[in-house]
């Protein structure tokens, strides 16, 4: 059999949790969202600039504005001048220690310029300070998987699990209350986690408990594609390994 590639949904990936995370914590600043003002006579690197020089503005008015210095470091992120990004998130952090998205971001920063581990370092800090946060507990994983560390991979997927299933099944105390994640947002993201610790078990050539993980994320999201193909695959590796029978 060849050898296979498994897939992963580009939703688990490091970046894309780092996306997912900063949208929960990113303010409204004054004056740095300008849909409102855009025309179709100013090109995307235009308004780019006019966010980058309000947003300095803001730091200039108050160094404390950490919502501020965590805009700029998305920005720069995003444009791949990760050296300023990782010097504006750690602006951030230094102005609120206790925010586990300014942690998770620095640490996107640093996995992207290739600080693998000052990305550990700081993904650690912020499940120190928030051992619920599943941005930096998934970070967290696939860095180790990334590093050869399965089994503390496979610990941090686990927990990922854990904390998905809690969130699951809580209900808001106030009927009024809209839940803190959408249903359906939690249970691809609990899919994606039973999806990447099945991963971690196909590295360590256990095949039949993975295969158990990829049927629980095909049960929460049937049309996943990466869990589809995973279960493929593995359905092809596990019968040429019994034989055919």
């Amino acid at each position: 059999l060849a050898r296979q590639k498994w897939r992963r949904h580009p939703e688990s990936s490091f970046s894309n949790s780092r996306i997912r995370e900063t949208k929960s914590d990113q303010s409204n600043i004054e004056n740095s969202e300008l849909d409102n003002e855009l025309s179709d006579e100013k090109g995307p690197s235009f308004w780019a600039q006019k966010r980058e020089d309000h947003l300095v503005k803001a730091v200039q008015i108050d160094r404390q504005n950490r919502h501020a210095w965590n805009e700029l470091g998305l920005l720069f992120l995003e444009r791949g001048i990760l050296d300023k990004s990782i010097v504006y998130f750690m602006e951030a952090v230094f102005r609120d220690h206790d925010k586990p998205a300014l942690w998770v971001n620095l640490s996107v920063a640093y996995h992207l310029a290739g600080k693998l581990d000052e990305a550990k370092r700081v993904l650690e800090r912020a499940r120190e300070l928030d051992n619920d946060c599943i941005e930096a507990r998934t970070n967290l994983a696939n860095l180790y998987k990334k590093s050869g560390q399965l089994d503390l991979a496979a610990k941090e997927y686990i927990a990922c699990i854990d904390i998905l299933e809690k969130n699951l099944t809580r209900h808001p105390t106030n009927p009024e209350e809209p839940p803190i994640n959408a249903e359906e947002e939690l249970k691809l993201q609990y899919a994606l986690a039973k999806n990447n610790l099945a991963l971690v078990y196909i590295k360590q050539q256990k095949l039949d408990t993975a295969m158990e993980f990829l049927r629980g994320a095909e049960q929460c999201a049937p049309n996943l594609p990466c869990v589809v193909n995973n279960i493929r695959k593995l359905s092809i590796l596990l019968q040429s390994r019994s034989g055919g029978n």
